[in-house]
């Protein structure tokens, strides 16, 4: 290769480069402001969304309208909910009746219950009894509530959510962790109608 043709090459080389810098600097939505690496080496198979929550949650509770419409929107997004308790006392049996909720299949229907209950009927969770009385009305027996509340699968959901708070330093909910990568929150994204907006982009990184 000729000394000419190696400039053309390293003009061209540039060229891109600049572009690439261009693009970059006018993405609609920038690290360090809108979001921010959780984990640098964090990835995942397909777009995924963590969501960091809990029912006692005032800020969840508003948010929940947004964040739902985002997951009926995005069916090919995997979205997961991550029940965090280490915030508020009064939050462990929420978490609990959750994930009971779920190992019985019923967390469609105990999730905006549970919402309901705490920010509409303002009651909360108090011991067992109550959260199989509390379950038992969205259709699951007493009995297979009473088999599962202190199951290992329960126990282990759990303590899954505990780690996760821990490996993402979740320090307030709600909060997002998308592709295992990125995180964001309601006031990173610029406010709730950016929410959504956000997480896509993310998603799409």
């Amino acid at each position: 290769m000729n000394w000419l043709s190696r400039v053309l090459l390293l003009g061209v080389a540039a060229m891109l480069s600049v572009s690439g810098c261009e693009a970059a600097s006018n993405a609609p939505y920038k690290e360090g402001v809108h979001y921010k690496i959780a984990k640098p080496a964090g990835k995942t198979d397909k777009p995924q969304v963590i969501e960091f929550f809990n029912h006692g949650c005032p800020h969840c509770y508003h948010a929940e309208v947004t964040v739902a419409a985002f997951h009926q929107q995005h069916q090919e997004i995997d979205f997961k909910r991550i029940a965090v308790y280490e915030f508020q006392p009064a939050w462990n049996n929420l978490s609990k009746a959750y994930y009971t909720a779920e190992v019985l299949g019923i967390a469609n229907k105990a999730h905006p219950a549970l919402f309901t209950l705490v920010h509409e009927k303002h009651q909360l969770l108090q011991n067992d009894q109550q959260i199989i009385d509390f379950l038992s009305q969205l259709g699951a027996s007493p009995d297979s509530i009473k088999g599962t509340l202190n199951s290992f699968a329960v126990k282990t959901l759990l303590s899954t959510a505990q780690q996760k708070q821990r490996e993402f330093r979740i320090t307030s909910v709600p909060a997002f962790i998308v592709n295992d990568k990125y995180f964001t929150d309601v006031t990173m994204a610029g406010g709730i109608e950016e929410l959504p907006k956000v997480l896509l982009f993310l998603t799409q990184k």
